[in-house]
Formats: structure tokens, C-alpha cells, sequence
């Protein structure tokens, strides 16, 4: 995923005392968004909590969204590369190339293995994507989503494009924006995935940080010495590095050539303080300070309360479709339908059975007449629970 690139003009406001009063940030509490809420819905959650207007879609813009999805997810791999590895620019070789998709689609690109509000839960957790969504002048939004097919980029996984850039105006900023905004409940806890990756601003063992980014949009730069707080459920004071990694415009170190100069570009423009805990944050309630040299404290709360409710992960036989008996030499093909985590199987029985993988489905086949039993186990993961399913099959010959 990659952030879009928009330099968007700012207006100042300037502490000039040596000693000013703690600023605090101020929100009306918005309720969590139903488990039936669509993912417009969603967005216009995560804006309201931060103190933002809401968002409209726009049909030119989803046809566009939508066309940069089918892009992604049905370009063979192959075509990814040189400058077409950026995601955001279209291989005109692909016969899914389409010159509006990748300008007026542009905006934030989510992998996902389920379609459910993740994909902007996923965004939202991801900083460099998740201000693009917060932009206090972004009024126009694009949706899109298609399965990824074999052979293309992430088989199995769904690929959603929320188009922005095209929404968001260049008219100047009036406020500081935070998220989670100011006394508002959250269902997300950690950090799932991001390129560049934000984290590497905090060592050799950044991998480790894996709490939700918390983030502060100011109107001017931080100040290079810029430190945070973050109080959790349990009354403890996180403050150390070894608890948090706190990353600005003045510390920002990526190693991504690909999209590291986006990601520089983003935090200066935006004046992002980032708050990354390392652990997932706990049920309950989190206080935030950030703290500048000669500058006032911003100081704000907010909940995280556990209500992701994960996706069953339900397994299907697409052959043969009306019973269990298979003719030899013909392949038995089973397709879990929420795989997010992975599966592993265990074959067993009287026939010579043998198991494949075909991106996300599992092939069976067998050289002699005989029964095959078939274990298929997965992990909990971010988004599915863990499952475990038998089958039984009877291979004859014809």
C-alpha cells in the first residue's frame, strides 16, 4: 500500500510563550458503526470521532475505484514491474489498463481476505493511508474491490481502492486533527500492515512495535524534541522507547525505495506525530500527551472497546457438487471461503490420495479406486477464527 501524494497548503497557529497551558483535543462521542454498516459508513465513522465532516461518494470516482481494483486484481504479476511495481501506476501492456483508473481512482489501496469493513479498519491502522482519509478537506470518495484471481498480485486476497485524491481540495487546513479522535471508542487495537513501513523509525527491533499507530495532524512542524505519553487501561505511564516509538518528520527512517519518498513527503506535509505502542492496546480506556519543546502539551483520551466480531471461515466443495463419489484421474476441489491465515491438510485413507494447493483451493486426486479422508485445519487470524473440517470421499473407477 501507498498513501496519496497531494501537498495540501496549510494555515499556523503558533504557541510563542515559553510556558503555554495544556491544549486539550475536543470531540463529541460517536457510536461504533453497526456489524451490518457498510464501508462508507465506516470512513464517515472514523471522521466524525476525529471531528470531521462527512464524505459523499462520488459515481465517477467509484467507476474509476473500481477499475483500478479490477487492475490489481486481475493483471498478471509479471506485468509489476519497473515503475509499474508502484501499485498506484497503471501497465498500459494489462488488458485491465485503463488511463482513469490510476488518476482519478488515486488514493489508498487495502489488501484483505475478507469483505467486511476491514479494508478501512486496515486503512485506518496503516498512518501514512489513514490521514488521506482524514483530511479536513476531503469531501468526495470512490469505492472498488474485486477478488484478486490466480496468477495475479496477492491471489486470494480481496483488493480495495478507496479513491481520494480527486476529493480532497487544496483549500487550507484550519485545525489539528487526532486519531483516535478525542473521546471516542474504537474496535481496532494493533497494527496490521504498511509500505513503507512507519515503524521503522524505532530500531533494529521495530517488528516488535505492533500497538495501533496513534497520530496527531498538526498545523506546523513538531518540534525536534518531541516526546509522548500514553496512559493505559491499567493507570501504567508508557513512556520509555521500549513501550513506545514516537516518529516525526525529524526521525522518519525508511529503507523503502519504492515508496519511502512518499512516505516522507506525507509525514512532513501532514506534520504527523506518530504514537506506535508495542504492544495491541487492551479493553478500556488510553490517555495520549505529546510534549514539545517551548510548545503546549496536547493531551486527549480515547477507548478501545473489543467488538470485531471475526469472520467463520467456511469451507465448500466445488467439485463434485451433488455427492462424495469422484472417478479416479478427476480432482476433488475444496475452496475455504474466508482464507485469511492459511490452512494446512492432512490426507489420509485406502486410496492413493494426493493434495495440492491451487492458490486457494485444494486439489485432490487419486491414482487407484479407494476412500480418502481430508483434514483442513486453520489459525485464528486478524479476521477469521480458527477452523477444522473433515471430508470424506470415495474415488471408483468409471
Amino acid at each position: 500500500m501507498e498513501a496519496a501524494l497531494k501537498k495540501l497548503m496549510v494555515s499556523s497557529i503558533v504557541c510563542i510563550a515559553l510556558a503555554c497551558a495544556p491544549i486539550a483535543a475536543s470531540a463529541n462521542q460517536v457510536a461504533l458503526p453497526s456489524k451490518t454498516a457498510n464501508w462508507l459508513e465506516v470512513l464517515n465513522f472514523y471522521r466524525a470521532s476525529s471531528g470531521l465532516s462527512p464524505v459523499i461518494e462520488d459515481p465517477l470516482m467509484t467507476d474509476a475505484a473500481q477499475k483500478h481494483a479490477d487492475y490489481l486484481a486481475k493483471t498478471d504479476k509479471k506485468l509489476f514491474v519497473n515503475e509499474f511495481a508502484n501499485l498506484h501506476i497503471e501497465n498500459p501492456k494489462s488488458p485491465y489498463f485503463d488511463p482513469t483508473g490510476a488518476t482519478l481512482g488515486a488514493g489508498d489501496i487495502a489488501w484483505t481476505t475478507t469483505y467486511s469493513q476491514r479494508p478501512v479498519d486496515q486503512l485506518m491502522s496503516a498512518p501514512f493511508h489513514a490521514i488521506g482519509l482524514l483530511h479536513e478537506t476531503f469531501t468526495k470518495v470512490g469505492f472498488g474491490t474485486a477478488p484478486v484471481d490466480v496468477g495475479g498480485y496477492f491471489p486470494g486476497h480481496q483488493v480495495t481502492t478507496l479513491a481520494t485524491v480527486a476529493g480532497t481540495s487544496n483549500d487550507p487546513r484550519t485545525k489539528d486533527i487526532f486519531f483516535p479522535g478525542a473521546n471516542s471508542t474504537i474496535s481496532i487495537n494493533d497494527f496490521h500492515t504498511e509500505s513503507p513501513d512507519p515503524r521503522e523509525s524505532c530500531g533494529a527491533d521495530f517488528q516488535k512495535y505492533n500497538g495501533l499507530p496513534i497520530f496527531v495532524s498538526l498545523l506546523v512542524a513538531p518540534s525536534l524534541q518531541t516526546s509522548a505519553f500514553l496512559t493505559t487501561p491499567s493507570g501504567k505511564v508508557l513512556s520509555s522507547s521500549r513501550d513506545i516509538c514516537v516518529v516525526t518528520e525529524h526521525s522518519l527512517a525508511t529503507s523503502d525505495h519504492l515508496y519511502g519518498a512518499s512516505a516522507r513527503l506525507i509525514i512532513s506535509d501532514e506534520h504527523l506525530v506518530l504514537v506506535i505502542p508495542r504492544d495491541p492496546l487492551k479493553v478500556g480506556k488510553y490517555g495520549v500527551v505529546i510534549k514539545q519543546k517551548n510548545k503546549a502539551d496536547l493531551k486527549w483520551k480515547f477507548t478501545f472497546a473489543d467488538t470485531f466480531v471475526k469472520v467463520e471461515n467456511k469451507l465448500t466443495v466445488i467439485y463434485p457438487h451433488s455427492n462424495k463419489v469422484v472417478t479416479v484421474g478427476e480432482a476433488v476441489k475444496i475452496k475455504p471461503l474466508n482464507l485469511d491465515s492459511g490452512a494446512t491438510s492432512r490426507i489420509t485413507g485406502t486410496a492413493t490420495c494426493m493434495g495440492k494447493w491451487h492458490g486457494e483451493e485444494l486439489w485432490i486426486t487419486s491414482k487407484a479406486p479407494g476412500t480418502c479422508f481430508v483434514a483442513i485445519s486453520g489459525k485464528a487470524s486478524l479476521d477469521t477464527a480458527a477452523f477444522k473440517k473433515n471430508f470424506t470421499f470415495k474415488f471408483t473407477t468409471k
